[in-house]
């Protein structure tokens, strides 16, 4: 029995599992006017849950450049991200059709320069800023929560890496 249950533990996936639970998304961030670090998030489409942009990967892009248009998106925001992951974490992802996904979620920095007053979901979801602690107490995700409290404590996480500009396509 043994045997078995490490042939299936380290068989690999197929890709397509692989693919249909990995996500990417940003933790979109701006420094105060007096200097404290805060964090965007945005509600879900389904429970109205306080959560960050994420989405699913596109053929033929990169994972952070998803990451920014699901930003751009979902939040309405335009700034500065790396390809340099800072935070992953496990959950459950709502589908527009179908039950919840266990999924994986790739997070990139994302720090914003401009928010936009009409985007596609702006019909659909509420964005707020909070600062670090406050968005750690609102996030369900426990991976997710864990990472913003070090971040209150380490903000220089996020503004350690380098950054390309990220501007729609027009």
């Amino acid at each position: 029995m043994t045997a078995i249950i490490e042939q299936v533990e380290t068989h690999p996936r197929p890709a397509v599992l692989e693919a249909s639970a990995r996500q990417y998304g940003v933790l979109p961030w701006r420094l105060s006017g007096n200097g404290e670090l805060q964090i965007l998030l945005i509600t879900s489409l389904k429970r109205r849950r306080w959560v960050v942009p994420k989405g699913w990967p596109a053929s033929g892009q990169a994972p952070f450049m998803a990451a920014a248009i699901e930003a751009f998106e979902e939040a309405g925001v335009i700034g500065d991200i790396g390809p340099n992951i800072v935070a992953e974490y496990s959950c459950m992802s709502d589908r527009e059709v179908g039950p919840p996904l266990p999924c994986r979620v790739t997070l990139f920095g994302f720090r914003v320069r401009g928010t936009l007053t009409h985007w596609q979901d702006a019909g659909r979801r509420k964005r707020r800023w909070f600062n670090v602690s406050e968005a750690a107490k609102l996030i369900d995700e426990p991976e997710l929560a864990e990472f913003l409290a070090r971040l209150a404590e380490e903000p220089e996480i996020l503004t350690r890496q380098p950054r390309r500009r990220i501007l729609p396509a027009s």
